[in-house]
Parts: structure tokens; sequence; C-alpha cells
């Protein structure tokens, strides 16, 4: 589910995953109408592009929940109509996912799972506990809290499997009950359930250790240059969530970006001055937060927004500031935060 994508996010994904596996399928549901820059993209990549509106999303009250809890239903009814059309599926968060190898040469038969954070279990993260109780109550939450967290960003496996993977997560997505729990982000409090019940057949659980997917947010992953590898020293196939780190972001987008971005993006911040890894604003000024997977991005926002003369870039977030006003007893060092004022 690609819906609200930048085109620069998908000439990353798309591009990366045509690097490395050049004959598989790419089924993705975009924003009706699409974008001439999207039309590239898709044009480019050989794309199968599912345009949707949320308001066509049946049942109709699928259109009131947030895009990271519909892509289930709408993924599920696709892959159980086209079933016969595929041996492998993989499901990926598309704005923040690369390939480095083929993620198809991987496996073979099963469902492939993979641990998020590691450094706290279920019940000791606010967010994945509370996903957890509020969907399941209490009781699933003490049966499930003392694991790993998994992350439901990247997961993959033969078609079979993925299909009642995606039937099961339909199932408790389009209950009654989940409608009172339903927000950003919970979907992951499922797909735990269904990893730590067992609900999943042919599951097989990986590491950040010994996996071929690097969810950054963990922590865990060693990266040499441009290369992303395991904690065993073994290049991933799949890089998940590399807006954590904006080195591997401007790599990636001076990559696989076709068109001349780095132009737009000076125009766009023309009235800008920019300061990578430092963070000028911390604690003071603030308006308010907003996605921005760039710099450019942020200088828009800015530009967008009353009063804003100023902004800090963390992320895929962008914080916009009512001052410009810095000095050296502003100035925080802090790798992988850009600050931009006006000037």
């Amino acid at each position: 589910l690609g819906t609200g994508i930048t085109p620069d996010n998908l000439a990353v994904f798309a591009g990366s995953l045509r690097k490395v596996s050049p004959n598989s399928a790419l089924v993705l549901f975009l924003d009706a109408p699409l974008p001439d820059r999207h039309k590239e993209i898709v044009n480019k990549y050989g794309i199968t592009a599912l345009e949707f509106s949320v308001d066509l999303l049946q049942p109709q009250y699928l259109a009131k929940y947030h895009p990271s809890n519909y892509r289930w239903p709408l993924l599920y009814r696709y892959l159980s109509k086209h079933a016969s059309e595929y041996g492998k599926v993989l499901l990926a968060d598309v704005r923040d996912s690369m390939f480095q190898k083929d993620p198809f040469a991987e496996f073979s038969t099963g469902f492939f799972a993979f641990h998020g954070v590691e450094s706290r279990t279920i019940k000791e993260c606010g967010w994945n506990g509370g996903w957890v109780k509020d969907c399941f109550g209490n009781a699933m939450l003490d049966k499930i809290g003392k694991n790993t967290i998994i992350c439901s960003g990247v997961s993959m496996g033969s078609t079979p499997e993925v299909v009642e993977y995606l039937r099961a997560m339909t199932h408790i997505m389009e209950s009654d009950e989940f409608a009172k729990c339903e927000r950003n982000g919970v979907d992951q409090g499922v797909h735990n359930v269904l990893v730590h019940t067992n609900q999943i057949p042919g599951l097989k659980i990986y590491s950040q250790a010994n996996g071929w997917v690097a969810n950054l947010q963990a922590g865990r992953s060693k990266v040499v240059g441009a290369d992303v590898q395991n904690g065993q020293g073994k290049q991933v196939a799949v890089v998940h969530q590399y807006d954590r780190r904006r080195d591997l972001q401007t790599a990636y987008f001076n990559e696989y970006i076709f068109w001349d971005h780095q132009s737009e993006a000076a125009a766009m911040c023309a009235r800008f001055t920019i300061e990578e890894d430092v963070e000028l604003f911390k604690a003071r000024c603030d308006m308010r937060v907003t996605s921005g997977h760039s710099n450019a991005a942020c200088c828009e926002k800015c530009l967008n927004t009353p009063n804003c003369k100023g902004w800090s870039a963390a992320g895929s977030q962008c914080f916009l500031k009512n001052c410009n006003n810095v000095g050296s007893a502003n100035r925080i060092a802090m790798r992988g935060v850009a600050s931009g004022y006006l000037t």
C-alpha cells in the first residue's frame, strides 16, 4: 500500500527492488489519480498500480481507519483473488523500505516475521503494550507481554501462508471490537498477538542478529558505508525504516531518484540556512510536528505555515519552529538531525 507516498520514497522502493529482483511482480495500491511523477515511476519500473480511493473501501467503515489498518483487508481481498499468480509474497511498508538483495531468494515455504526493537518486551513498551491491551485486554497482554516485539512493517512467505495471515488480520480488523481500539500503529499489536499465539501456519521468526530484514529502529544493525548488515555481519536483503539514518536516506535518494531532485530541493530551501547533524532548536520555539521525509519537505512545510521561521528534521518528521535566532549556545551536535532557519 503506497497511499500518500512521495515520489522520492516510491523511486527508492521500486528502483531498488527492480535492481535485485527484476522479474518479480510489483503490485501497489496507489492514490487515484496518479500524479505525473508517480506515473513515470510506475512506467519505468513496471509497477502494477492499483489506483484506489479510500471512499471506495468496503465495508465502508474501513474508510475511517488509518491506512496502516485498512491495508490488510485491502491486501487480503486482492491476494485471495490472485493467489494462483504468485508463489511467494512480500508485504512491506513502501515509504521506508529499500532492497539490497533479492528477498525472495532467502526462503522457500512458510511465513517469516522479524524482530523489531529487542531492548524491551511487548509489555515494557508503552506503544506495543498499549496496542495489545486496548484491543485484546489485560489477559492477552499478560499472556504475550514477555515476548519480543515483532515488527509488522515487513513480513513475507509462500502464498498460502501469507493468504492465511492476511485472512486472520482481516478477521480481527473487521470486528466490532477492533473498531473500538483502532488507531495508527495498532495493527502491530494484532500482528504480535497472531505471532505469539501461534495462529500463523508455517511461522518462523528471525532476530536482528540472524534475519535478512533490518528494522533500523531496533538499533542492532551494522552499517558499513551504505551497506546494512545484521548482527552477524551478513548483508540483509531488506532495509526497513531507512529514514532513521539520514546518511542512508541521502545515499538511496541519490542512487534511485532519476530526476533532478537536488535542484528541486535547492530551490525549495533557497531562503534557509541548513546545518546537518546539528539541533538548533531543542526545547524552544515549538509550533507543531508534521511528516517530512527530507530537508526540502521541511522547507516546504515551513514556508506554507504562517509564522514558521525554522525547523528541525529527524527521521520522517519536521519540527516546525517560530524563531530563527541561533547561536553557539543553542547548537547541539546530534547525529541524524538537520536544522534549518530563514535568513
